[in-house]
């Protein structure tokens, strides 16, 4: 069920005054393939301040997790960054741990990465040591399914422990009690037999909180979650999600979070991205968005979710049409094959602009562009 929220809800922190701990400035990712060529991601441009949660939403094969794999420069081949830049703050010296292990300081020249705004650094292009001082430190993520990213013959202490020594000059007792501490933290009872347990030997929510000890065992300045709930059932869900508002508040930390439940996003975000395509359509305030949707796709979505307080049998209304073929994009804008307000002559022709208003809600519509014929 959805429920709209409030300005009072999503007013408890306000992260205007907060440093910028990831922006994303014209992000291009592109698949290469044998029948034809796929942008998954076409220039999307984010920014995440600190302990801020926002929402990036939308169907499934949008883009959502491809731009948070890009992130983190987690693209595989055929899969390839074509365009933009992502911008952190400047990583920490690696641990001697993590040269002996052979992570960094392979080269006696400085790492190579473009100077940014603000005394930060481009991920795009910089050296593998540079943005492997950046995950895990700076940026941690929790992956889609926690069964297939934790490795089955390692104990989830062993992975966890390191992760925290590539980054923390820690000893591996040391290491090993904050794993106990981690796991305590994220709600898993008796942490001290835990943290010698297989991944096949938990359930799935606690290889779900595993994988969340283990992103924040470095205090990273941003957690992205990739679909955090999936395959959970509704009161594990619901655990997950508490968890990770709580740890939020307690750590003062920033959250992406990655999602196609509307219901999830009003629960935990404060602010709002929906994606079509690859490209952001709208972004804004959640609660502003949620009570005054203005792209259509936006609304289409909000439209097909239950809500609180809908009559007895009334009908759900679906978003009409299919997601287009991704060798087959629309030219123009990329949703005016299931629009209701379709413009022909406007909307086919040219990639709608992004419009925004005074209080910072964009949209990428030609409804709301003051010249449009």
């Amino acid at each position: 069920m959805l429920q709209t929220p409030t300005s009072e809800q999503t007013a408890r922190r306000r992260v205007d005054d907060q440093p910028v701990v990831l922006r994303i400035s014209g992000l291009r990712t592109r698949f290469a393939l044998d029948d034809g060529v796929v942008d998954a991601v076409e220039g999307v441009d984010l920014e995440v301040r600190r302990g801020e949660t926002l929402a990036v939403v939308g169907e499934s094969g949008c883009g959502k997790s491809v731009m948070a794999r890009s992130v983190l420069q987690l693209v595989d081949r055929p899969g390839r960054i074509v365009g933009g830049q992502v911008w952190v703050p400047r990583p920490p010296e690696p641990t001697a741990a993590g040269r002996r292990r052979g992570w960094f300081g392979r080269t006696r020249r400085p790492p190579r990465a473009e100077e940014g705004p603000d005394g930060m650094v481009g991920l795009v292009g910089a050296d593998p040591e540079v943005v492997r001082a950046v995950r895990g430190k700076r940026i941690s993520m929790v992956f889609q399914e926690p069964m297939t990213s934790l490795s089955a013959v390692h104990t989830v202490g062993h992975q966890i422990t390191e992760a925290i020594q590539l980054h923390e000059p820690m000893t591996k007792q040391e290491a090993r009690e904050r794993v106990v501490d981690l796991l305590r933290k994220v709600g898993i009872a008796a942490p001290e037999k835990r943290v010698d347990a297989y991944p096949f030997q938990l359930s799935g929510g606690m290889r779900q909180r595993v994988m969340i000890a283990m992103a924040l065992s470095c205090d990273p300045e941003l957690l992205i979650a990739d679909e955090p709930t999936t395959a959970l059932d509704v009161t594990t869900q619901a655990q997950i999600l508490e968890l990770l508002g709580r740890l939020r508040d307690e750590l003062g930390m920033a959250i992406m979070l990655i999602t196609h439940d509307l219901g999830v996003a009003a629960q935990l975000a404060d602010s709002v991205a929906v994606m079509y395509l690859g490209r952001v359509v709208e972004r804004g305030d959640l609660a502003e968005v949620f009570r005054d949707p203005r792209h259509p796709y936006t609304q289409a979505l909000l439209r097909s979710v239950p809500k609180l307080g809908r009559r007895t049998g009334e009908r759900l209304a679906p978003v009409r049409g299919m997601v287009p073929h991704p060798y087959a994009r629309p030219s123009g804008c990329s949703f005016r094959d299931r629009c209701d307000h379709f413009i022909e002559g406007v909307c086919d022709t040219a990639l709608p602009p992004v419009v925004r208003d005074e209080h910072g809600h964009e949209v990428r519509c030609v409804l709301y562009q003051e010249d449009r014929r």
